[in-house]
C-alpha cells in the first residue's frame, strides 16, 4: 500500500505507463466516476487526473476519491 502526494510536481508519474495506467493526450491520468485508473485497486485524484486546477478543486476531488476508495475496500 502506498499515497503519492505529487504537490507542485509532474502531473503524471513516470511509473504510470510501466504499470498500465492509460492517460489522455495531455499526460493526465484516465479514471471511472469512482476515480480508479485502468489498473484494478488504484486510485487518482487531484491535478493528476484534471491538470493543474485551484486547490479547491483538487481537494474536492480527492475526498471523492477517498470515498470511493473506502467503499471499494470495503467490498472486498
Amino acid at each position: 500500500d502506498i499515497v503519492i502526494f505529487a504537490t507542485g510536481e509532474l502531473s503524471t508519474p513516470p511509473f504510470s505507463e510501466d504499470v498500465g495506467i492509460q492517460t489522455d493526450k495531455w499526460g493526465g491520468i484516465i479514471v471511472n466516476e469512482n476515480y480508479m485508473t485502468s489498473v484494478e485497486g488504484v486510485f487518482a485524484a487531484g491535478d493528476v487526473i484534471t491538470g493543474p486546477s485551484k486547490i479547491g478543486k483538487a481537494v474536492r476531488s480527492g475526498l471523492y476519491a477517498a470515498r470511493a476508495i473506502d467503499i471499494w475496500l470495503r467490498s472486498r
